[in-house]
């Protein structure tokens, strides 16, 4: 696999998170939700999603609710105080290495 694609493999919980923190949402609002707020840098597809989620509500970062909408039933995603804990601080840390990357890409200066 080439390193971008590892690279943005390990920012997904990040972005689902984010994308949660804007409110409950079904999985196709959610998938929505992520590529706009990363400007359609993000694509999920279901099979890369729903695993994800599965994860997530295992951590207690996110919890799944059924609800009937429109004659039929959606599973609505929520963000848990723990994920919020959690994204917080994969921000930081993601601040942290993009800022480090950003050092090691930047043009060299001139002496």
């Amino acid at each position: 696999m080439d390193p971008l694609h590892q690279f943005k493999k390990g920012v997904t919980t990040l972005v689902i998170l984010d994308a949660l923190e804007h409110g409950p949402r079904y999985a196709y609002g959610l998938r929505q939700q992520a590529s706009k707020r990363t400007r359609g840098a993000f694509q999920f597809s279901e099979g890369a999603l729903y695993p994800l989620l599965h994860s997530l509500q295992r951590k207690r970062w996110v919890n799944a609710t059924r609800r009937h909408v429109a004659g039929r039933d959606r599973r609505y995603y929520t963000i848990t105080p723990a994920g919020r804990h959690a994204l917080t601080q994969l921000r930081r840390d993601w601040q942290l290495l993009t800022r480090a990357l950003h050092q090691l890409t930047a043009r060299p200066r001139r002496a």
